[in-house]
């Protein structure tokens, strides 16, 4: 709803007469696709900043319409395909209306839908920069109310209000279950993006292909060389410059990978090749799934940030109310950007779910090797603590940041020493 609250953009609903249309066809103030295939709207010259859209339909056969969009801004004149879609819902006006986040404005944009079983699709209307829509509901309210209420009458308990110095073991019992609670909901998430559910589990470890991570680096490597097996077209070589997309158009080349000297490379982190892919590869012969990766490394992160943060309850809060420990470990596993890798699982999430698990378990050691607090160091557990930092940046490079926040602590503790 704040979308369009920081520009002042224009409301404008667009004129059909001035589009160009492939298999649509105009009835009153309306467009509706035609024959089969794939139709099309397509608006030129709109020369606008646009921050919503909102696509008005309706299915006759079906209850819903998936409409792709493409359109072109100010940094690149050829369209950027499949760039916003809608997935628009019979009479049900929030599902009609998505934020776009273009650079800069506009010039062209194109609607695209491919109705299934010559169904007739209607578009209404289409109109841009409308506020999204919002609902109040007094059900979420009372909802949220009574979790909030649950969760005071729970700390409230004797057992809750002891420190955890006076309760140690019991605290750690219930920081355990909170945990376990949230493995199982990644593992409920990785579930319910399966196709098949809870069945055939067994088979996601038999898989003959892969993406860029499981597949291809494991298949370079065990080559021997680091860059990737495909072979670049020379069209692709030839060009002025093969990173303008525009110039690409019509060339064959693989999406989202590094082209350099006339190779293919790949520029996401190996630490998880070298722990985990290329042995299964080499061990089985299949490749590991994805989603599965994605949920060890996840779930192996969340234990660790569990307990790099009882750890440092330890260590400097002894006398904190297990009340606001266990509040405070809810808190920091509900916050954490892990939640948004297990719906969706790409090659993308295995850089991110294991640069985490190496992160927050390079920083627990780090605090358990003493180079804070008042314990003596540790030097073998401040080694491994560096391992797993530089592990951290082999699985995504721009966890570096962190591992610079991570030498301002060791030289404390150079300096303690």
């Amino acid at each position: 709803a704040f979308q369009l609250s920081f520009k002042n953009y224009e409301y404008e609903r667009l004129n059909f007469n001035a589009a160009a249309t492939v298999n649509m066809q105009s009835e009153g103030n309306s467009l509706y696709t035609s024959g089969s295939g794939e139709a099309s709207v397509e608006f030129n010259n709109i020369n606008t900043e646009i921050g919503t859209i909102e696509v008005r339909t309706h299915s006759e056969e079906g209850k819903k319409v998936k409409i792709n969009i493409d359109y072109s801004d100010e940094t690149n004149r050829a369209y950027r395909r499949n760039i916003a879609s809608v997935e628009a819902v019979n009479d049900c006006d929030k599902s009609f209306i998505i934020p776009c986040n273009a650079s800069g404005k506009i010039s062209s944009m194109k609607f695209r839908l491919t109705p299934e079983n010559n169904d007739t699709v209607e578009i209404e209307s289409i109109v841009i920069n409308k506020p999204i829509p919002f609902r109040f509901s007094l059900i979420r309210i009372l909802l949220i109310l009574c979790i909030a209420l649950l969760k005071y009458m729970l700390c409230d308990a004797p057992g809750f209000k002891k420190s955890f110095a006076e309760s140690r073991v019991f605290c750690i019992r219930c920081a355990r279950l909170v945990t376990f609670l949230f493995i199982a909901a990644a593992f409920a998430l990785i579930i319910f993006q399966r196709s098949e559910g809870l069945e055939n589990i067994l088979n996601d470890f038999k898989s003959t292909s892969g993406n860029q991570i499981t597949q291809e680096i494991v298949d370079a490597f065990e080559k021997g060389q680091t860059s990737l097996l495909d072979s670049v077209p020379e069209e692709l070589i030839n060009l002025d410059n093969p990173y303008d997309w525009s110039q690409r158009d019509g060339i064959s080349y693989k999406w989202d990978h590094l082209m350099y000297d006339g190779k293919y490379y790949s520029y996401y982190g190996i630490a998880s090749v070298i722990f985990l892919f290329l042995p299964y590869h080499i061990i089985t012969g299949y490749y590991f799934p994805t989603q599965w990766a994605v949920f060890l490394f996840g779930a192996l992160g969340i234990y660790f940030l569990y307990k790099l943060y009882m750890e440092y309850i330890g260590e400097f809060f002894k006398n904190l109310k297990i009340s606001f420990v266990l509040t405070g470990l809810v808190m920091l596993e509900t916050i954490s950007g892990i939640w948004f890798c297990f719906p969706t699982t790409n090659f993308y999430e295995i850089a991110q779910t294991s640069g985490f698990l190496f992160c927050t378990s390079g920083f627990y050691f780090l605090l358990r090797s003493g180079v804070i607090g008042g314990r003596s160091i540790n030097n073998k557990i401040l080694a491994l603590s560096s391992v797993l930092f530089s592990l951290a940046v082999l699985s995504r490079p721009t966890l570096a940041l962190y591992c610079i926040c991570a030498l301002v602590f060791i030289y404390g503790g150079f300096k303690k020493a």
